[in-house]
């Protein structure tokens, strides 16, 4: 079945711009590495979203998604989210891989060059942050490893006022649980981002 595309007055758009404003999600931030990722960050990702010279779009496509074991994606060269469902919203998972795959696009906005294990590692994080926030540790575990979680969890504890920063040990572990586990390598790319018209680059 060919995947449901939706631009960015349709419903699901909405979801998203609203979960990235929403006050879990205004609570995750850290720094890791020289990488930081800020509330700020969320905030303008989903002005961007309602922005109709981004060109972002949302694919539904369980097929594409199924095939890799999850729930949502973003594709950078297509400056598209990709979901399982029209429902991804509506549940603590699914609400936690939308902010992962969020911040790959708050990277791709940026035009960031791509360190990506490390990227990958601030994706992990801040999904599990967002279970942190909200308490739904349940959610995150039964898919993902317990450590990312209490990494998580251990960085948000210092946070308060000011923006809690992942120790060396922390980016370390972080780092071999992804390369471990889920098959990640340390490498380096250069997207053409910055939600530019992909068709026109």
């Amino acid at each position: 079945m060919p995947p449901t595309v939706y631009g960015q007055t349709d419903p699901i758009m909405a979801e998203l711009r609203a979960l990235l404003v929403s006050g879990p999600v205004q609570k995750i931030q850290f720094r890791f590495g020289p990488t930081q990722l800020l509330a700020a960050d969320f905030r303008e990702l989903a002005r961007k979203l309602a922005d109709s010279s981004s060109t972002v779009s949302a694919a539904v496509d369980s097929d594409r998604l199924d095939s890799l074991g999850a729930g949502a994606g973003y594709d950078p060269e297509d400056n598209q989210f990709v979901f399982r469902d029209e429902l991804i919203f509506r549940d603590p998972r699914g609400r936690g891989e939308a902010v992962h795959e969020s911040v790959h696009a708050i990277f791709d906005l940026k035009d960031r060059m791509s360190m990506d294990l490390s990227q990958e590692s601030v994706c992990y994080l801040a999904g599990a942050m967002y279970h942190v926030v909200t308490g739904t540790e349940a959610s995150f575990k039964e898919v993902y490893a317990a450590n990312i979680y209490d990494i998580a969890a251990a960085i948000h504890a210092r946070g308060g006022a000011s923006v809690p920063e992942a120790s060396l040990a922390e980016r370390l572990e972080v780092r071999r649980t992804l390369r471990d586990k889920y098959g990640y390598r340390r490498g380096l790319t250069k997207r053409k981002g910055g939600f530019s018209n992909p068709y026109l680059l």
